[in-house]
């Protein structure tokens, strides 16, 4: 590591820098007394990057290890989690919070750049809350493509309507689901959407439609 190196400096060497400046020969211990902490200080910022790296990695991985485990065909599973518990909910939540690639995966153009702008203040709040209410402890499931939500048809019906106008900043071959918690017997609740699988995980993007309202389609 690099703190084993600066530490292993000797104090001769040390030494020998103080003295190499006339203004500081008077002072020469004093200036050895610096440097020593100086190379200290290094140490210890050194090790606090390294360890900090080592828990983002570790943070990372954890998230990946939630998320990853999921495939194409387990979006009612994914939203089944947030039904488990609020830790179990937590751990999702954060877990589908778009990574930086992911934009250009899910729009179209200027859109991904508009729309990572827009999550990324969004995000610096926290994850969204996907928590069911009090009794809800059922979910009801939509999905459809992106050709579908342009075109108004299959479930697309279902989502909100700022889908249909968004739609044609979403990528071709996408699959979006909208979701809705609610106490059994009943077709209203507590609403969500955005969910979306690219490729190898799922990604979160909640009402995209309000973060694109401005957004230019591509020609």
């Amino acid at each position: 590591m690099p703190s084993l190196l600066l530490r292993n400096v000797p104090i001769q060497i040390l030494a020998r820098i103080a003295c190499l400046s006339p203004s500081i020969t008077k002072s020469a211990s004093f200036a050895v007394l610096v440097l020593v902490r100086l190379r200290d200080s290094l140490c210890f910022f050194v090790f606090l990057f390294y360890l900090t790296s080592c828990q983002q990695g570790e943070r990372q991985a954890s998230k990946d290890a939630v998320i990853q485990k999921f495939t194409e065909a387990d979006a009612e599973l994914v939203v089944d989690e947030f039904l488990k518990s609020k830790g179990a909910a937590r751990r999702m939540e954060t877990a589908l919070i778009p990574q930086s690639k992911d934009y250009r995966l899910a729009f179209e153009g200027a859109a991904a750049t508009k729309a990572w702008a827009a999550y990324l203040q969004l995000f610096r709040r926290g994850a969204p809350q996907i928590r069911p209410q009090g009794g809800e402890t059922e979910v009801l499931i939509w999905s459809a493509t992106t050709e579908e939500l342009r075109r108004g048809e299959g479930d697309s019906l279902a989502f909100p309507l700022g889908y249909r106008r968004i739609a044609p900043y979403f990528q071709r071959g996408l699959r979006w689901y909208a979701f809705r918690f609610v106490r059994p017997g009943n077709q209203e609740g507590s609403s969500f959407d955005g969910l979306v699988y690219l490729g190898d995980h799922w990604a979160l993007f909640p009402q995209p439609w309000r973060l694109l309202k401005h957004s230019r389609k591509r020609p």
